[in-house]
């Protein structure tokens, strides 16, 4: 396997971006196509998390209400699991950070304490405290992946906690991990990745953005890790727990993050304008042999208000797919259309589910739309 070695670099001379774009071809091969539109009968916001191909269903989740729910592939609602965000004895407790369906027989939450297994009826059946050493520093776009592994079912997760250090102390990196391999027979944890070996955080500069991005490959048994603000991919063998690659990505409009020194706190302006301004990966997605990430660009903005930084959000950060495969070769980046929100999941058969940005169409607004694309490729 051939992997051209990147280094990135943010040029700004012509001359750099042409020597940049002639040292990494880019192939235009592909092209998003639409092929359905689903209206879910359902007043707020819903992430689509995991698909059961033999429940023909998805699990999603409602932010606003904290709320957990199965909807089936045409947009019916078939569960809405009431109580399980409480903190009693069968609650997970006040956040859910991560959720899958585990061999179709039940449902899996992660919880601010450790994993929750649940049948589709909403009754706990088991309960796996993960050890606590730290706290969870972050909890956006996380995964859950179950996997077996010499016929013994196991999970694969980000655990933040793996460190009693806070991310903004340096020596975080030497000690945190990139995610963690249950085993839920012997109930072993196994930390993975040392963040210490990725080529940007822990060195010269601390960032706002620290999140680890998660998928698995199920036919290779890979697990594809990646983070806000480096355009890398790393792969890593699940059954041995070692990482076997490194893949270079070349985003076309992946910027220079904005970096603080360790020591100095940033003010809150500070805060919320490398937000605004640094292009960050959003999620990770593996299909057949291709690696997808979702990135976002970033807006050019100044001393942003958090105000303004919602709203620049939705109409100025543009937001692309960017295509790459395990041997090497990157694809022209898709730019993601502007009334699609996020990219939520692609499913077995490659469809991919995108939410609607709502806030930019004119849609009813008791009812949830989702747009599903599949990657066609170009006609030559």
């Amino acid at each position: 396997m051939v992997l051209i070695f990147f280094a990135f670099i943010a040029c700004k001379s012509t001359e750099k971006e042409k020597d940049k774009k002639e040292y990494f071809p880019v192939i235009d091969l592909w092209e998003l196509v639409l092929t359905d539109t689903v209206i879910v009968d359902y007043p707020y916001d819903i992430l689509l998390i995991d698909h059961s191909v033999n429940r023909k269903a998805f699990l999603g989740y409602d932010f606003q209400n904290r709320k957990i729910i199965e909807i089936s592939e045409t947009g019916q609602v078939l569960n809405f699991f009431d109580g399980l965000e409480d903190e009693g004895p069968n609650g997970y407790g006040k956040e859910m950070w991560a959720l899958t369906y585990l061999q179709d027989s039940c449902m899996v939450v992660l919880g601010t304490t450790g994993f929750y297994f649940y049948d589709f009826k909403g009754r706990l059946i088991r309960k796996l405290r993960h050890p606590f050493r730290g706290g969870m520093w972050y909890n956006a776009r996380k995964k859950i992946h179950p996997v077996t592994i010499d016929n013994v079912p196991h999970v694969l997760a980000i655990l933040d906690d793996n460190t009693d250090l806070p991310p903004v102390s340096k020596d975080y990196f030497k000690e945190a991990y990139s995610f963690t391999i249950v085993n839920l027979v012997s109930e072993k944890y196994y930390y993975i990745g040392p963040l210490s070996e990725t080529k940007r955080y822990g060195k010269n500069y601390n960032y706002v953005n620290l999140e680890r991005l998660l998928d698995v490959n199920p036919v290779s048994q890979h697990a594809l890790v990646t983070y806000e603000l480096e355009p890398v991919v790393y792969v890593f063998d699940i059954k041995t727990k070692q990482k076997i690659n490194s893949v270079p990505l070349n985003p076309d409009f992946f910027k220079e993050p904005i970096g603080f020194p360790y020591g100095k706190t940033p003010t809150i302006s500070e805060t919320i304008t490398a937000m605004a301004k640094n292009s960050v990966n959003y999620k990770i997605f593996s299909m057949n042999d291709l690696i997808l990430v979702e990135y976002h660009s970033g807006v050019d903005a100044e001393n942003v208000t958090l105000e303004e930084y919602n709203s620049n959000l939705i109409t100025e950060n543009k937001k692309y797919l960017l295509i790459a495969d395990t041997s090497g070769n990157n694809y022209k980046d898709l730019e993601i259309p502007a009334f699609c929100r996020t990219l939520n999941i692609i499913i077995h058969t490659g469809a991919m589910w995108f939410s609607a940005e709502e806030r930019l169409m004119n849609t009813e607004p008791d009812k949830r739309t989702f747009f599903v694309y599949n990657l066609g490729q170009k006609n030559k």
